[in-house]
């Protein structure tokens, strides 16, 4: 009936089913409601696009129509991008939507992003352990402003020329690169630790004390490497690649140090309805 009520939490999903309301005109003379669970995941690991576009697939089934990936990833964008103050890259969106590992690039040209799915593999007899660091959000645009005056960054991304802004992306770029030529299950585990440690010392203006602890009992747990994933200080958390026989004494590790981890795994699915 055009109102809302309820915790300022699920305002970004209220404008996500506004947006779907303009696209499927049957949802006027419904009312329908939705149970949203959250799976206790720690944030740095795209919980706002997951449940956006879990919302999104719900809602274009319950009209009965199949959308396509374009469709339920703008659906899904209008949620993660107000969660995210309007700093969204769009890629946990495409990686929640998507049946393999993907490779993504933010452009400022259109179309505003740029991903493809990937056949990635993490190196044989391996296993990544997800650490949270924190139970508090930091705004991604605060993270990006600290990322910004760290680098001596002055303009807004928008006001960077193409040049500029591959200067700043050229290391990122090139440590992506050799990362993804390890993914497959003949790669170097050892090289593939050493480079997320690279990776990680890239972004160290965004890091903070508890990632850096999460990251050093990694290492003393017998870590290849490590690195902070997510927005980065209490809005990230940390992925570590271990062999998989130190799995569940480095799990049991992080606890007696006050952190919550978990084994996770390479998705091959997205968000479908079941």
């Amino acid at each position: 009936a055009g109102g809302e009520k309820g915790d300022e939490i699920y305002r970004p999903l209220a404008s996500e089913y506004l947006f779907l309301s303009q696209k499927l005109p049957g949802l006027a003379a419904q009312d329908l409601s939705a149970k949203l669970e959250y799976s206790k995941a720690p944030k740095g690991s795209g919980n706002s696009a997951s449940i956006a576009a879990a919302l999104a697939c719900a809602v274009y089934d319950s009209q009965g129509v199949k959308p396509t990936r374009d469709e339920l990833y703008n659906a899904a964008f209008i949620a993660d991008n107000e969660y995210n103050g309007g700093k969204s890259s769009g890629g946990d969106v495409a990686a929640v939507l998507g049946n393999q590992p993907i490779l993504f690039k933010k452009t400022f040209t259109e179309p505003p992003a740029w991903f493809k799915e990937v056949n990635a593999a993490l190196p044989h007899e391996t296993s990544l352990i997800l650490i949270q660091t924190s139970d508090r959000k930091t705004g991604t645009g605060k993270q990006i402003e600290a990322f910004a005056q760290a680098h001596g960054i002055t303009k807004k991304p928008g006001g960077l020329t193409p040049e500029e802004r591959e200067e700043i992306a050229k290391p990122f770029n090139e440590i992506v690169e050799k990362i993804t030529g390890e993914m497959h299950k003949d790669g170097d585990a050892q090289r593939l630790g050493e480079l997320l440690n690279e990776n990680h010392a890239l972004l160290e203006s965004v890091s903070d004390q508890n990632i850096e602890k999460a990251r050093e009992v990694a290492k003393n747990a017998g870590a290849f490497g490590s690195k902070l994933v997510g927005a980065g200080g209490k809005g990230g958390a940390v992925i570590a690649l271990f062999e998989k026989t130190r799995v569940q004494k480095a799990v049991k590790e992080f606890k007696e140090h006050g952190l919550k981890a978990w084994k996770i795994r390479l998705a091959k699915k997205g968000t479908i309805v079941e």
